[in-house]
């Protein structure tokens, strides 16, 4: 159920064992960076917008300030604003969100142990991804609970 000698796991185990329970909680810095970059290209497209003579630049600042200051930056807040958390204790693992809940991405509030065939941890660009592999029964209950809104 998990890959011998790998470091996450010997430090989860260690925090498993003196607290009944593991946190594992979503980084913020990326989001922070990202939107800074919303935040600056609203600002540029704006100056462009309002400084420029020619249509099409306007156009283009115009579209700038849509895309990042009323999509982007809106996003971005929401998403910091947001708590999300991965418990893992001994009857599985928990999605908890804070007090702002809603998601593009559908994800059980409990997968208990008996699901779980094979968990891995693995670093992609600097960043720590947990993936679980579940049972085939596991998973069609939940495709089953997604009704039309499952995908493929």
């Amino acid at each position: 159920m998990r890959e011998s000698g790998s470091p996450a796991w010997q430090e989860w185990e260690q925090e498993l064992a003196r607290n009944g329970r593991v946190e594992l909680k979503v980084g913020r810095r990326q989001t922070w960076l990202l939107l800074l970059g919303a935040i600056g290209f609203t600002v540029v497209g704006l100056a462009i917008s309002l400084n420029s003579t020619a249509l099409d630049e306007q156009l283009a600042g115009w579209m700038s300030v849509a895309f990042f200051g009323v999509i982007c930056v809106p996003l971005f807040v929401v998403q910091l604003l947001r708590s999300i958390a991965i418990v893992v204790d001994a009857t599985g693992m928990h999605l908890v969100t804070g007090r702002l809940h809603g998601s593009l991405i559908r994800w059980p509030e409990l997968v208990p142990w008996s699901a779980i065939r094979h968990a891995s941890v693995f670093e992609m660009a600097s960043t720590k991804v947990v993936s679980l592999h579940v049972t085939e029964a596991f998973e069609a209950e939940y495709l089953v609970q997604l009704g039309p809104w499952r995908g493929g």
